[in-house]
């Protein structure tokens, strides 16, 4: 019998047997949680025995129930939450520090101007909790006071909430040692340690002394027999002292012999003023808004013990009523915002409390540490990643929440991932200092090697030059995936929020709703007149010119970034002189002057700009437009210009504008009618709710994955009823295609970590559809695009221009009234089902009272509920005893469960 034989495109094969590849690979797998399993009955009764305020959504519940099982049941010690945008990582963090087996203590960073949310949000969900707001500098006082009242576990849950800033802040010190006069082979001053009073010496390399004779001031080691060892050693220099903080380690006796020191320090803390402690009070007042000199001088008039209590009051973040009546209402209210975002302490001492908790706190005194924003925190070698790495060493569990894990590159996961489990990398053979080596073997990279030939004039055989560049490319292999990311992290999308309650409004007979609007993606690929074509592209190739002849002839790094930038700012700003000019060049490389404008005098993106906000306002929509030039090159005065003279209310967000304050200053700019709104990305790309901009236009993007997808969803969140649209701009061959292009291929690599493979509106940027990542991992996509549910896809296209942009497939999203209809029927339907437990009455906010998964959540969060903002009742919870945690450590997943297979394709596993 002869068989045929069909050849197959590989993503076809995939698609059409992506089932059947899906469950045989189910049965290889042993994940620690499964939804419904036996094992996990006492999570799930914890969580819904636990006294909460707003009840999490059934699709954060599934993953509360997850990563429990994860800290507790399998005692892992770190949980990475990947979770989009919008869906409640504050509760699902802070509901999985709640669920251990006793009261537990956690400690919560987060970034500065979060720290008030963050307060508020834990005090309207759980009740009965202490929340300590430490974002001051009194912050090592309050550790040392409570920790001194309490060294044992906690009687009820503890939150301490302190933004990154303040975590990692030190403080300032100089040397401190005695300068003495001696004869050691010329008189002059030597550095003595103040304990021991030896002459202070520094280890120096033997290729630091003198060629023959040994330098004056170096000796040589001598050990107690006599020998010289090989070490050298020469008198501390001031240069030596300074530069970081010493201890007395190795100093000359009365023999001329070098011995170890008394290890003392040689360096002294030093205060950043030098006031009287009244002056210091009378600052640290004044530091209030609202509070001048008259202001203080009537407190200082106060009788002691009354002044006392404003003070005590002050230091918990609350304002005492005979302070109140001195402030008024406006002052009040602005007392308030700066003592919940800053708090209040007469100390000035900027000791880092990370520091501080290491070495005067005694491990595991903090049982859990929640890290807000843990991509911000990837930094190698800065000061705040260090900070991370220290405090996630001295707590039980490390949680970890991220709208943007993967910014597109594998080593900017290598710090991340080893700082919260080391020992996953180091099973793998990964230390902490081999970034470049996890790039290299779990990322991708360009080797270029570029060969010159070059005449020699003495020789008749030429001589070559060979130049060797490794770039970094987005990409992962798929072991970043499997072996790291669904072992130690969970993750949740908006669209996964939305289904579980479309099935929840289908089983209850209401059809189909939509909890979020369409989201819009449109690339702009903006054309440059035939004059602005020719000057940019000749001044871009005569400054990329001297820099690519300057890095041949072996230097030249130090003109990338000032040729990059004027690069890609030459389009935006060709109304303009543009001008490269290198820090250490006598005159600039190159200037772009002017291009010749039409008579609006726009150059074609402003235009477009110009056309769209037409367009939106006269729908009734809102704008808001993101550039990155607002510094030197700044561009926001001439887009707000234009903006005005055409008739709109455009506003612009500095950033001398205090992180704290943003929020109100953007609802008070809605409130004076404001149309559109111009910011840097990086401004409001995290923490602020910005409903009312439903169009989002991007005149660049930068290079930050980070910031781009997280400004894209600042409107499109759960509450949001209108469809939202997202714009990216870029002038056509220009280097400002070159940025998008990157930017489309990190963001391409992020969202496939996180199983996401759709496209997004600026692959339409990108010229092919080759994929950088590697073979295994297109093998990957292939296989997810043939299984994964496309309804929640974004809405992606390219124009060139406004005309050509259509709003086919739109939708809004169901109103608020009629899914607040939907839940509150369930939770009636649900109400008998649920396991009756006593619990004490909340007169203060009736509604919480239904047991539901979702519908307190939703009341209080997306409806705004007013009684959600009353003041909880303190109640107390039970935390049962459970048993000992199991050994064997199997992978945790958050993996969707797959549609049925398809029945009338070939079995391959049969």
């Amino acid at each position: 019998m002869k068989m045929e034989t069909k050849v197959l495109p590989m993503r076809d094969f995939m698609g059409r047997f992506a089932d059947q590849f899906f469950e045989r690979a189910k049965a290889f797998m042993d994940p620690e949680y499964e939804r419904g399993h036996e094992r996990h009955k006492p999570i799930v009764k914890r969580l819904a025995e636990l006294n909460m305020l707003r009840r999490p959504f059934p699709a954060q519940a599934e993953i509360i129930h997850a990563g429990a099982t994860h800290l507790y049941q399998e005692n892992k010690p770190a949980l990475i939450l990947s979770q989009d945008m919008g869906t409640g990582k504050t509760l699902v963090g802070s509901t999985l520090a709640m669920m251990g087996n006793r009261p537990q203590r956690t400690i919560v960073v987060v970034p500065p101007h979060l720290v008030a949310k963050w307060a508020r949000e834990l005090e309207v969900t759980f009740p009965g909790i202490v929340v300590h707001r430490i974002n001051h500098a009194g912050a090592n006082e309050i550790i040392e006071r409570e920790f001194k009242k309490n060294p044992g576990a906690p009687k009820c849950p503890e939150f301490w909430i302190i933004g990154r800033v303040r975590m990692r802040m030190s403080f300032r010190y100089q040397p401190a040692t005695n300068l003495r006069y001696m004869h050691a082979h010329r008189l002059r001053a030597y550095h003595h340690c103040p304990d021991c009073g030896r002459p202070i010496l520094e280890p120096i390399q033997p290729s630091d002394k003198d060629d023959g004779a040994e330098s004056m001031d170096t000796v040589s080691f001598m050990a107690d027999d006599g020998n010289e060892d090989s070490g050298s050693f020469a008198y501390a220099s001031t240069e030596w002292v300074e530069k970081k903080r010493r201890t007395c380690a190795w100093v000359l006796n009365a023999d001329e012999k070098v011995v170890t020191g008394c290890g003392q320090p040689l360096w002294q803390a030093v205060r950043h003023h030098h006031k009287s402690p009244m002056e210091t009070l009378s600052s640290a007042l004044m530091n209030i808004p609202s509070v001048g000199q008259k202001i203080v001088g009537r407190l200082l008039s106060l009788d002691e013990h009354l002044m006392g209590e404003i003070l005590h009051d002050l230091s918990n973040g609350t304002i005492h009523s005979a302070f109140m009546g001195m402030l008024g209402k406006v002052g009040r209210k602005k007392a308030q915002r700066y003592l919940d975002s800053s708090g209040f302490t007469i100390g000035d001492g900027n000791y880092a409390p990370v520091e501080f908790i290491k070495r005067q706190v005694k491990k595991g005194w903090f049982d859990v540490a929640i890290f807000d924003e843990m991509h911000e925190l990837k930094g190698d070698n800065t000061a705040q990643g260090i900070a991370f790495g220290i405090l996630s060493s001295c707590v039980k569990k490390t949680i970890g929440l991220s709208g943007t894990l993967v910014d597109g590159y594998a080593a900017s996961l290598h710090p991340l991932l080893f700082r919260c489990d080391p020992k996953a990398l180091i099973n793998m053979g990964y230390d902490a200092n081999d970034g470049a080596r996890f790039q290299r073997e779990m990322g991708v990279i360009r080797d270029i090697v570029t060969e010159v030939e070059e005449d020699s004039k003495l020789s008749a055989r030429s001589r070559k030059k060979v130049y060797r560049q490794t770039r970094n490319l987005p990409g992962l292999h798929p072991q970043v995936v499997s072996h790291l990311l669904l072992p130690n992290a969970l993750f949740l999308d908006l669209p996964d929020v939305e289904k579980s309650i479309q099935d929840i409004a289908v089983q209850n007979g209401y059809g189909k709703v939509r909890l979020l609007p369409s989201y819009r993606e449109v690339f702009v690929r903006i054309k440059q007149t035939f004059e602005q074509h020719t000057l940019v592209s000749e001044f871009c190739e005569d400054i990329i010119g001297e820099m690519v002849l300057a890095m041949r002839e072996g230097g030249g790094k130090h003109l990338l970034g000032p040729v990059m930038s004027a690069a890609l700012h030459a389009a935006d700003g060709a109304f303009r002189d543009v001008v490269c000019h290198p820090k250490y060049y006598e005159k600039p490389i190159a200037t772009l002057r002017p291009v010749p404008a039409d008579k609006d005098g726009l150059l074609e993106k402003e235009r477009f700009m110009l056309d769209l906000v037409r367009r939106e306002v006269a729908s009734g929509r809102k704008v808001l437009i993101y550039t990155i030039y607002t510094d030197r090159l700044d561009l926001t005065g001439r887009d707000k210009a234009i903006l005005q003279q055409a008739g709109f209310d455009a506003r612009v967000l500095k950033s001398s504008v205090n992180t704290e304050l943003r929020e109100q200053w953007v609802q008070d700019a809605l409130e004076d009618g404001c149309q559109v709104l111009i910011c840097n990305p990086s401004l409001v790309k995290t923490g602020l709710d910005l409903f009312e901009f439903t169009t989002i236009l991007f005149m660049q993007t930068g290079y930050s994955t980070d910031t781009v997808q997280q400004a894209s969803r600042r409107s499109w969140r759960i509450g949001q009823e209108q469809p939202v649209r997202i714009y990216f701009a870029s002038y056509d061959q220009t280097p400002q295609m070159s940025a998008m292009q990157l930017m489309a291929k990190k963001i391409r690599v992020a969202n496939q970590a996180a199983g996401n493979i759709s496209d997004t509106g600026l692959n339409a940027s990108l010229e092919t559809e080759d994929d950088d990542s590697g073979a295994l991992m297109q093998i990957a996509n292939q296989f997810l695009d043939g299984i994964r549910d496309r309804s929640h896809d974004a809405i992606t296209g390219a124009i060139a221009c406004l005309d050509e942009d259509v709003f086919d497939g739109e939708f809004t999203a169901t109103p608020m009234s009629r899914l607040q209809e939907i839940l509150s029927a369930h939770a009636r339907n649900s109400l008998p089902a649920q396991p009756t437990q006593q619990k004490p009455a909340v007169e203060e906010v009736p509604t919480m009272l239904v047991s539901d998964d979702f519908t307190d959540g939703l009341l209080t969060m997306i409806f705004r509920d007013a009684s959600a903002s009353q003041s909880p009742v303190r109640m107390e919870r039970e935390y049962p005893k459970r048993q000992a945690p199991k050994t064997n450590a199997k992978p945790a997943t958050g993996q969707r469960i797959p549609p049925k297979m398809q029945q009338e394709f070939l079995d391959l596993f049969a």
